[in-house]
Order: structure tokens, then C-alpha cells, then sequence
């Protein structure tokens, strides 16, 4: 035994003195790297070396490197290359080098008995990638926020709506999951979402979600941050980010770690049913630092709380949730990533969210629910190469979305059709697919010039099938279908681009920032519509196809590591279309007035109709309305201070806005789109973050905005000087955050936040406008932790705020008046100005409150491994 050992121990012996001295930090090397910014620097000594060493982002401002010349081992050589830097470097193999940046420190007084290193924190920079590189927030020259999702989860931010009341500038209307509309800098078109392209685009990741669409209401579940851009982001982000970007990031399926997290809630409404939700997120390494597969999954059931009397039913607004994510991540290399994966959403709602002022408070009398369903699915496949010489990044996506909502249309029926008020359903029914893919390439950060360019495409599809039915309409003797109004709509829209941006950096503290998009899009659409009265089909179509430049230039001045100065130009559009809804009964009665019969309706009073075989002007050719362009001026500082415990981020801004697309409802309660003038906006913005000690945490924002029109073409009552509609002049929210030791391993925390939205007109017609309030809205919660359990107890809508939060539920209301937008019918009827006893003097709406959920107290339970 001992001649065996004797006999290893020579041979390791004689192998060691044949072996180089070649171990890690012994093996020196011929430098000679020339004083430069970092990042060209680190790359000069790896070259020189044949190290790997792991960079993060760089900025040519960080500064530069020393001069190194001589020989060194690899360790001493990147100690006295990055002596003086924010920069030092930890060793992974050996020969790989992960270069770190210096963790800020925060001093804080917990304890004086306690050793100075114990009252001391790090203090973690944000980093974002709206701009499609990572860049940490504070040093980015744009107004953005970022929810991280540690924030989300301490205010329960579990929707788009929840989040907006926590960033600054930022509003949505409240029609509903699924149906709400996103507003910031108050740059609205308008209350309502559907066929008109939204003001902000939404994305998840990469992915571009929404089109003209309202926002899915996806639930907001293992969401890594919320990054909300404001101001045009026609550059990089194209067609329909004309006042800012809204995009949520994932966390992505990690090959090194297992994780297991599951939560339950339960909750009470006040007079409404009780609230349920149970989510699940689990990650499963397949291939050790390879290959990982990530999935979400969750459900929810919100009881109502809204009682309609004419129906006998309680509670008649509840909806369900049903989705998930899955995403497949395979790491060939340090370099090369590919992500695929899946989400899908299935929602639906009972009933509407709103009420009649005219009756008691939750309470309404419709002749039929008003149910929806919005169905959401999205594949996706990501590619990201992290090269030497740059990073590359393709996102290809297919979304389908199919959306069904009822209204009541009831009260259209004395004014349109002349017919008694009865049980009538209004039905509309849209199918949309969209094929997109972006490419985009940039160069590494850290070098005097920096660089961005890219491609993008988008294919997309959508069909509308909208009807109005009134059952058992026989004792008509003109009327051989049940449905009284059908409209098929068919609509296509290709788009390209290109884009690039450049940012210059004059030296370490001026930097300037251009880019331009290059845009072509075509658009083609086709309507069928059968009305009352008339069996002929009015067939119409149209095209539309343009190109289009737009451009930004940005500023910036770093006065020192934590004070930043920016002055930007920027410029949003979003494309033309077509007009889908064609003639309506009203319209083809009045122009067939001269060759019309006159006939009796069930109540005794005249109504013109067309004979039959009259002839009928149809129109056959779709109208088009304008693609509209803002151009926005914007300056703004981002400071941090008292040792990084407090951070303010400020701008100002003014925008004009030319040839503004809008979707209103006309009187018939039917949607159109017009190109409604000009206007200009201008506001200003302020957030901030106070962290005097480890344990207590206190944030806020401030907006305010003014706008008025410039120019009118009168359309929906556009008048000079009026303000644009559906966006408060002034809002405001504030949270805090205490954590405490009860002892025995417990940690406990205490959080609450106020919201404070101004009220404002729906439509652009001011004097006849349904109006919201204002509204304070607050939330408290309590929550304790022990190991991988924690319990929180909460409260919503603690003051129980019943402000009227969408003053405006069913658009068939607008048949209850006749000059709402300047477009009174002209029907003839026994008086020649009154349809059914409502006068054209008439300019107040049925009252409609949609109010938010009344108070709610609800426990939640999570649990991780």
C-alpha cells in the first residue's frame, strides 16, 4: 500500500516540474493597452490575453481605463487597468472573468452599538430595455417609469389598471377588463377603444400586443418590471406609440434554479359576491445552465356587485379568468439564447359595469345583459445573440384575439327606426390575427459612438361582424327579418419599417441622440350592410397605402454621476384607415324622403319609408380618414440625492397634434372615425422615491397637463379652444412601506397608497358630455413573512368611493338625444323637430355610472420553494 502511494506521489512530482507554471494568477503576460474608454479597453486585454472576460453595460461616460504596459499576471493586470473606474472583476474559471460595477452604498443609521460595515446597504441600479438595449434608468435621457415587480406585488398591482395609478402621467379608462383604453400626457382621442388604433402601444417583451384593440386586461402574473415610456416613440416603436409605450417584461425560464410559487386569495365586496384567484409559477431546469422551461397559470373570479331590477337579478356584473404562460429557453453558448413559448387568456364578463343614476345606487333596468368574452392566444419565438461586436435580437409573434360583446340596444329604437322601445341586442363580434416580426441589431455599449438598427413587419387580419336583432318583429309589415341592422367587415393591414438611432457622446457628459423610422403601411377593407326596410345589400370597399419618416433628437448632459439633464424632440404618428359602418336606415330615409310612401308604426305616428324597387343612393366606396402625427418638445432632470435616498425625476413638455383620428358614436349609437382638427398640449410631470432607512419607504408622482384645439373640422362637435376629452387635468398618487421584526423569525410590513384622478369630459362635445368625477381612491395592506410562507390582509377602496368613474356605459344612450355631435336626424315625424317626445334642445345624456368596486377586505396566502 505504501509503495503505491510512494509511487503516485512521484509521478504527480515529476509531472509537476515537466508542467509550465501555467495556474491562474501565476502566468504573465506582454501588455500594452493604451489609455481608453473602458469597454474598448477591456476588449484590447482580452484580445492580448485570450481571456473571456463577461462585460455589463458600459457607457462611454463612465470614463476611461489607466495605461497599462508591462508584465502582468491577468489578475494584476485587470486590477491596475480598472484602479480609479466604478468598475472591479470577479474570476469564474480559469480563464473567464465576470467584470462587475462597484455597488453604490447607502449609508444608513440602524444601530449605533453596530460596526460601521452593518450600517451600510448596496444599493442596486435599475436597469431597463425599453430602447432595446439595457440601460440603467437613472441614466436614460427620456421620462420613463419602472414598476419592478417586488413594488407590484407589495401594492397587488395585478392589471393595467392597477398599475396606472402609480405612474405619473398615466390614466385609463374604466369600461371593464378588456375594454379599457390607456391615455398619457392626457393625449386622448376620446373614451372609447375598438376600431380607432391605440394611442399607446402595448407590448409584452418584444411583442407588439395591441393594434386598435382595447388593452387585453392580461393578469399580471411573474412579470419581471412594468416599463412605461412617455412621449412619442415613433422611432423605434412605430405605428401607434403617438404618445408613449407601455411594456411589460417577463421573467425568463432560468437553467440553474427550481422554483415553485403558489398563491390564493379570497376577498368581500360590500353588497356585491366575493372574490376568488389562485396562480402557480413553476420553473424546471431541463439541462444544467442550458435549458429551462418556465409556466404560469392562473384563474380568478371577481362576483359582482350591480343589481338590474327590470330583470330580477343580483349581482349581475361578475366575471372569470382563465390563463397561463409557458416559455422554452435553450442556451447553446454565452452568446447564443433561443426562447420559445406561448400565453393565453380566456375572459369573460356576465354583464357591464355601469348603473342608471336615475334609479338607486347599483342598481339599473335594461331589457337584456350585456355579456362580453375576449379570448387572447400569442406564440412567440425570441432569438438573442450576444456577439463580441454587438448584440442581436429577433422577435417573430402570431396573436389571435376574438372579442364578443352585447349591448342593450333597446333605446335606438324609437329614434332610428321609429319602432316602440322593446328587448333589442346589439352584437358585435370581432376575430383579429396578426403575424409581426422585428430584427434588431446594436453595437456594445461603451464607445464614443453608439448605434441601433433594425427592421420590422407586421401582417394582420381582422373580421367584424356586428348586428341589431329585436325579436318577433311580425306586426311589421315591412320587416321580414329579425335583424334590423347587419354590417360584415373584412379589413387587412401590412406594414414595414426600418429604423435606426445613433448616440454620439461629445465627451463623458454631453451625449447627442438621432434616429429616424422609415414606414410604409397598406391598408384595404370591405363592408357588406343590410339595414331595416331595405333587402338590398350595400357592398363597399376602399385602399389606403402611404409612407412616412419619422424622426427624434435628444440631448443630454450629465452634470455628475447623479444629476441629469435632457432636452428631446420626438415624433409618434399612427397610420390612416377606413371607415367601415356605411349609410344607416336614418340616412337612407332621408335621402329617399321624395319617392317615399307614407306608413303607420304600431303607435299611430308617420314614418317615411322607401318603396320597393325605389331607387336608393348606396354608397360603394369606403371613406378614408388621415393618419395623424404628433411632435413633442420635452425637457426634464433625473437627480439623485442624500446618498442615493432620494430620487426625483422631472420634465416639462408641449406637443402638437395634427389631424387627430377619433372614434365617437354617432346618434344611432353606431362608431365612426373622423380626423377631427388639430390641437396642442402642454404639462408637467414629477415621481419620486424616499428611503431613509432600511425599513421604511415612501414614493409618489404628480401630473398635470392642459390642451385645447387648434383647429376643428367640427366633427363630434370639435369646437376652437375646447379641451380634449376622456384624460383628467391633474392626478396624483403616493405609497408607503414599513418592515418590522415581530421576532421568532416573523417579518412583518405595512403598505398604502392614495390615488387622486381629476375629472373630465368623455366626449369632445363639451356642453353635452357626460363628465366623471374626481375621485380619491386608497388601499392598505398588512402582510407577514416566515420562511417561505407569507399572509397578507388587505383592503381596498377603504373609503368606499363611489364617483362616477366612466360617466358613459352603452352608446346606443346617445339615440336618447338628438344634436349630442351635431348630427341630428331629419326624420319626418308629427311635429317636424321631436322624435318620441325628445327634443333637439335636448343636450344631457342618461345618466350612467360606472363606479369602481366598493369596498373589499381579502386575505391572500402564498407560498415558495
Amino acid at each position: 500500500m505504501f509503495s503505491i502511494v510512494q509511487r503516485v506521489a512521484g509521478l504527480v512530482f515529476v509531472f509537476s516540474l515537466l508542467t509550465p507554471v501555467y495556474a491562474v494568477g501565476t502566468l504573465s503576460y506582454d501588455l500594452k493597452v493604451k489609455r481608453a474608454p473602458i469597454s474598448s479597453a477591456l476588449v484590447e486585454f482580452s484580445r492580448q490575453t485570450g481571456i473571456s472576460l463577461s462585460v455589463p453595460q458600459i457607457s462611454f461616460r463612465d470614463g476611461k481605463t489607466r495605461y497599462l504596459n508591462g508584465k502582468y499576471t491577468s489578475q494584476q493586470g485587470l486590477a491596475l487597468l480598472l484602479r480609479g473606474t466604478d468598475f472591479t472583476f470577479k474570476r469564474v474559471t480559469e480563464n473567464s472573468f465576470r467584470i462587475i460595477r462597484k455597488p453604490r452604498i447607502r449609508p444608513f443609521v440602524v444601530n449605533a452599538t453596530l460596526p460601521v460595515e452593518s450600517a451600510t446597504v448596496s444599493v442596486q441600479e435599475i436597469m431597463v430595455s425599453a430602447l432595446r438595449r439595457s440601460v440603467a434608468l437613472q441614466k436614460m435621457p427620456y421620462s420613463i417609469s419602472v414598476m419592478s415587480n417586488s413594488r407590484r406585488q407589495q401594492l397587488r398591482a395585478t392589471s393595467t389598471y392597477d398599475v396606472v395609478h402609480q405612474i405619473a402621467s398615466m390614466y385609463a379608462t374604466k369600461q371593464g377588463a378588456g375594454q379599457n383604453k390607456i391615455v398619457i400626457r392626457g393625449l386622448s382621442d376620446g373614451a372609447f377603444a375598438g376600431r380607432a388604433q391605440s394611442l399607446v402601444s402595448s407590448y409584452m417583451d418584444y411583442a407588439r400586443l395591441t393594434y386598435n384593440a382595447p388593452d387585453p386586461a392580461l393578469k399580471l402574473i411573474d412579470i419581471d418590471r412594468i416599463e412605461v415610456l412617455r412621449g412619442p416613440q415613433g422611432t423605434l416603436y412605430g405605428s401607434g406609440a403617438l404618445t408613449g409605450l407601455y411594456r411589460m417584461v417577463t421573467h425568463k425560464p432560468d437553467p440553474s434554479n427550481t422554483e415553485v410559487k403558489v398563491t390564493s386569495s379570497y376577498a368581500i365586496t360590500k353588497n356585491g359576491d366575493a372574490q376568488k384567484a389562485f396562480s402557480t409559477i413553476l420553473n424546471i431546469p431541463l439541462l444544467e445552465d442550458q435549458l429551462a422551461l418556465r409556466v404560469v397559470a392562473y384563474t380568478d373570479h371577481n362576483g359582482g356587485y350591480i343589481d338590474d331590477e327590470l330583470l330580477a337579478l343580483e349581482n349581475v356584473n361578475s366575471n372569470k379568468r382563465i390563463g397561463g404562460r409557458a416559455a422554452l429557453l435553450y442556451r447553446a453558448n454565452d452568446a447564443l439564447t433561443l426562447t420559445v413559448g406561448a400565453n393565453f387568456q380566456d375572459f369573460e364578463a356576465d354583464d357591464s359595469d355601469y348603473y342608471d343614476g336615475a334609479r338607486k345606487r347599483l342598481k339599473r333596468g335594461n331589457f337584456i345583459q350585456e355579456p362580453r368574452s375576449d379570448s387572447f392566444q400569442r406564440y412567440f419565438v425570441t432569438f438573442d445573440g450576444d456577439f463580441s461586436w454587438g448584440n442581436l435580437t429577433s422577435t417573430g409573434s402570431y396573436m389571435q384575439r376574438d372579442i364578443s360583446k352585447t349591448l342593450d340596444g333597446s333605446a335606438v329604437l324609437p329614434t332610428l327606426f321609429l319602432l316602440p322601445q322593446a328587448e333589442a341586442t346589439y352584437t358585435d363580434i370581432r376575430s383579429i390575427k396578426t403575424f409581426s416580426n422585428e430584427i434588431h441589431l446594436s453595437s456594445k455599449t461603451g464607445s464614443q459612438l453608439e448605434w441601433l438598427i433594425g427592421g420590422f413587419y407586421s401582417s394582420r387580419s381582422e373580421n367584424i361582424e356586428t348586428d341589431l336583432t329585436v325579436p318577433d318583429l311580425s306586426n311589421v309589415n315591412f320587416i321580414e327579418t329579425d335583424k334590423v341592422y347587419l354590417e360584415l367587415l373584412d379589413d387587412t393591414l401590412t406594414e414595414y419599417a426600418v429604423f435606426g438611432e445613433a448616440t454620439y457622446y461629445l465627451n463623458e457628459k454631453i451625449s447627442v441622440t438621432g434616429g429616424l423610422r422609415w414606414f410604409n403601411y397598406k391598408n384595404k377593407a370591405s363592408s357588406a350592410i343590410s339595414e331595416i326596410g331595405f333587402p338590398l345589400v350595400n357592398f363597399a370597399d376602399g385602399v389606403q397605402n402611404k409612407s412616412g419618416v419619422t424622426p427624434k433628437l435628444v440631448v443630454s448632459y450629465h452634470h455628475d454621476d447623479n444629476t441629469l439633464f435632457y432636452a428631446q424632440f420626438s415624433e409618434g404618428y399612427r397610420v390612416g384607415g377606413l371607415n367601415f359602418s356605411g349609410p344607416t336606415a336614418v340616412d337612407i330615409l332621408a335621402t329617399a324622403s321624395a319617392a317615399s310612401s307614407t306608413s303607420t308604426n304600431p303607435e299611430g305616428e308617420d314614418f317615411a319609408i322607401s318603396p320597393s324597387g325605389a331607387a336608393v343612393n348606396f354608397t360603394t366606396e369606403l371613406a378614408n380618414f388621415a393618419s395623424d402625427r404628433l411632435s413633442n418638445f420635452e425637457i426634464g432632470i433625473k437627480k439623485q440625492t442624500f446618498d442615493y435616498k432620494l430620487t426625483v425625476n422631472a420634465a416639462a413638455f408641449y406637443a402638437t397634434w395634427k389631424d387627430i383620428q377619433a372614434l365617437e358614436f354617432k346618434f344611432n349609437g353606431l362608431p365612426e372615425i373622423a380626423n377631427v382638427g388639430d390641437a396642442q398640449i402642454w404639462g408637467a410631470e414629477l415621481d419620486f422615491t424616499f428611503q431613509p432607512n432600511h425599513a421604511f419607504e415612501i414614493g409618489g408622482s404628480i401630473s398635470f397637463t392642459r390642451s385645447e384645439i387648434t383647429r376643428s373640422n367640427f366633427s363630434f362637435g370639435a369646437d376652437k379652444g375646447s379641451p380634449l376629452p376622456s384624460s383628467p387635468d391633474f392626478s396624483a398618487s403616493i405609497f408607503t412601506l414599513y418592515d418590522f421584526d415581530l421576532g421568532s423569525d416573523l417579518m412583518a410590513s405595512i403598505s398604502a397608497d392614495q390615488v387622486f384622478v381629476g375629472s373630465a369630459n368623455l366626449l369632445f362635445d363639451t356642453v353635452s358630455s357626460p363628465k366623471t368625477d374626481s375621485y380619491f381612491l386608497s388601499n392598505f395592506r398588512f402582510s407577514v413573512r416566515k420562511s417561505r410562507w407569507q399572509l397578507t390582509v388587505f383592503a381596498n377602496n377603504v373609503f368606499d368611493s363611489q364617483a362616477n368613474s366612466f360617466a358613459f356605459g352603452n352608446p346606443f344612450s346617445l339615440a336618447g338625444l338628438n344634436d349630442v355631435i351635431g348630427r341630428a336626424p331629419t326624420l319626418p315625424t308629427s311635429d317636424g323637430f321631436t322624435v318620441h317626445g325628445i327634443s333637439n334642445s335636448d343636450s344631457k345624456l342618461v345618466s350612467q355610472i360606472t363606479p369602481h368596486r366598493p369596498r373589499t377586505f381579502g386575505v391572500e396566502l402564498g407560498w415558495t420553494f
